[in-house]
């Protein structure tokens, strides 16, 4: 999305800075755009898969599923702290990020994350443009 941006922007005839995840200081923004520095690919990582049991409710049934959560690994996670970028960042906080980030994954897997961060940069953008519109 933050490189597509500048594409959106032009072709809607906005002349404003592109908001950059850096410059939005959210942590999970922050956090999940430095995992592709670690050489996390959809295609190519093994993630580790836990089933869950789950219940579907809507249309006045409800209906009792299993749904698989990915999870990145922990050492994968642990490169963040010794990345070429993690100078940039606080040990402490990368530390407590990294943590969170592996807690709120295995609740119901990565994809929930990072479709909990494209929403919340979503809004952002959304926020920072409408008036340029």
């Amino acid at each position: 999305m933050e490189d597509s941006l500048p594409t959106d922007l032009r072709e809607l005839g906005i002349e404003m800075p592109p908001l950059r995840i850096w410059d939005t200081k959210n942590a999970m923004l922050i956090l999940l755009r430095e995992l592709r520095h670690i050489h996390i690919h959809v295609g190519r990582s093994k993630f580790l898969r836990q089933s869950k049991a789950a219940v579907f409710r809507g249309f006045g049934k409800e209906l009792e599923t299993d749904v698989v959560a990915r999870t990145i690994p922990k050492q994968d996670l642990d490169q963040l702290m010794v990345g070429r970028r993690a100078k940039h960042f606080n040990k402490q906080e990368l530390r407590a990020a990294i943590d969170w980030l592996e807690e709120s994954q295995n609740n119901w897997g990565i994809n929930d994350v990072v479709h909990a961060a494209v929403n919340t940069y979503a809004s952002l953008i959304i926020m920072e443009y409408a008036s340029g519109v």
